[in-house]
């Protein structure tokens, strides 16, 4: 019975200390005492940072599309087609690569150097709900919190892939649009480029580790200055490889990117910071405005952003 009763005790002073208390165990039972030393040191200082999470870091004039999208083709979300929230987040990768790069040995982007970003659907979270602001009415605020719920993965790095060939590009393309016109983890956000899919047209396969169908759904990868890729669905004989910046779990090969598996590691290069603290370096770097009478601080244009997508990402059934 002793031994019982030290094993309780032992148990819930785990659980005490955990949650800032001591624990004085007498008579078969258990008085549970504040414990002002880890109060101090530990359960004040969470609280006043969490608490600082709920402060807004930046307003939106437009709602951002945070939902999953499901697999219908009504259902649009950053698993299924383009989202404003998928822009932003790739568009945050490519000031990173410009504030980054150069300290990793990359050269800038440009002509001689093509950009591109993507970022997988399954890592955009609708935790904070369908849309940012919380409740999906727009001029609002959006929280330190808010973007930590979007871009849940904490371990997730900002990576370069260096040189992607067109071939290799196509390939990732391809794995990007299996899905379609249903959801899927793997659908990527682009930046940098529009791409064209045809949702009819035979889809990749992935079959025990490999693709076993490549697919045909990509029509046409553009660059911004008008390079094309892809075209008519073939690779463009003498277009150019690219870097992408991407997130290290995609670089990685997630979501069964075997092409970015197969990269040389020596190929990929992290840089900046994790993928959601490079989202919120880009939102506050954005123009400061005074949407619906909020405090200025930067803010999310619906000029910058529609809501519906700028034409990145087209689908064609």
């Amino acid at each position: 019975m002793v031994s019982h009763l030290q094993n309780v005790a032992n148990d819930r002073s785990l659980v005490a200390l955990l949650e800032g208390v001591d624990v004085a165990v007498a008579g078969g039972g258990d008085e549970l005492l504040a414990n002002a030393a880890i109060q101090t040191s530990a359960v004040d200082p969470v609280a006043a940072c969490t608490a600082a999470f709920n402060q807004p870091i930046v307003n939106t004039e437009v709602v951002l599309n945070t939902a999953r999208g499901s697999n219908t083709t009504t259902s649009k979300g950053n698993r299924t087609a383009e989202t404003n929230t998928g822009n932003t987040v790739t568009d945050a990768y490519l000031a990173a690569y410009d504030n980054y790069g150069p300290a990793a040995g990359l050269p800038a982007r440009g002509p001689a150097n093509p950009v591109v970003a993507v970022q997988n659907g399954g890592g955009i979270r609708d935790n904070a709900g369908p849309a940012l602001p919380v409740g999906g009415v727009a001029p609002g605020e959006v929280t330190r919190k808010n973007t930590l719920d979007t871009l849940a993965f904490f371990t997730n790095l900002l990576t370069v892939v260096n040189d992607v060939t067109p071939t290799e590009l196509e390939e990732i393309l391809e794995r990007s649009a299996a899905s379609l016109p249903g959801a899927g983890g793997q659908f990527l956000q682009v930046g940098g480029m529009k791409v064209t899919y045809k949702a009819s047209n035979t889809a990749q396969v992935f079959t025990s580790g490999a693709v076993t169908t490549p697919g045909n759904r990509v029509v046409s990868v553009e660059l911004p200055d008008g390079t094309k890729i892809v075209d008519a669905g073939a690779v463009v004989p003498g277009a150019p490889s690219v870097r992408i910046v991407t997130n290290s779990f995609t670089a990685e090969g997630g979501n069964n990117f075997t092409t970015l598996a197969n990269t040389p590691a020596a190929d990929r290069v992290n840089v900046g910071s994790t993928y959601e603290a490079v989202w919120v370096e880009y939102l506050q770097s954005l123009a400061a405005g005074t949407p619906g009478g909020l405090p200025s601080r930067p803010t999310i244009t619906a000029a910058q952003y529609p809501v519906a997508g700028e034409g990145r990402i087209v689908v064609t059934p």
